[in-house]
């Protein structure tokens, strides 16, 4: 019936076919569980996100962001609220053009970060100058339409690095105009 080989053929071909259909299977598998890369805040707009000493906080209510222009000096003040009516504010200013860099509450007024929130009717927020893990904010995207980015640092309540202090980790914004 299968002259010249033609059984062992078509056994082997078949063989190669389920072969070649499982690293296909295979692949579609490991490359759609890769890990998404997380070098952008990955969080819906009009957003902040921190961890507030434990406990993660998500501001996304009542939503205000304003760039302005004074005397020279540019600014963005975004800030949103939750559900618990606390709020939470990021300021930048800077000498020049808010653009993707590093604003921090070190020594240096030229590119200022600021992180203020009302956790309970107390307000908490980096002083500057501040050298004890002083607040970051890393803008890492931004148009005429949007901004994002991170920031972490301490904050003090009343903003006096003598009184009460809270450690802000994994801080994200996502905001759109």
């Amino acid at each position: 019936m299968y002259k010249n080989g033609g059984l062992n053929n078509f056994t082997k071909q078949k063989s190669y076919m389920k072969k070649a259909i499982l690293f296909v299977l295979l692949g579609v598998t490991i490359f759609s569980c890769k890990k998404k890369s997380s070098s952008s805040p990955a969080i819906p707009f009009n957003t902040i996100i921190a961890t507030i000493g434990d406990t993660v906080y998500t501001f996304n209510r009542n939503i205000y962001d304003t760039a302005t222009m004074v005397v020279g000096d540019s600014a963005i003040l975004i800030e949103a609220s939750d559900s618990s009516a606390d709020l939470a504010a990021v300021v930048l200013r800077s000498d020049s053009a808010i653009t993707t860099r590093t604003y921090n509450a070190d020594t240096s007024f030229d590119h200022a970060g600021v992180f203020d929130i009302e956790l309970s009717s107390s307000n908490y927020e980096n002083s500057i100058p501040q050298s004890n893990n002083p607040l970051t904010v890393i803008v890492t995207a931004i148009t005429d339409t949007s901004i994002q980015g991170t920031f972490s640092g301490n904050i003090y309540l009343d903003g006096d690095t003598t009184k009460a202090l809270k450690v802000v980790t994994n801080g994200k914004f996502n905001f759109r105009k």
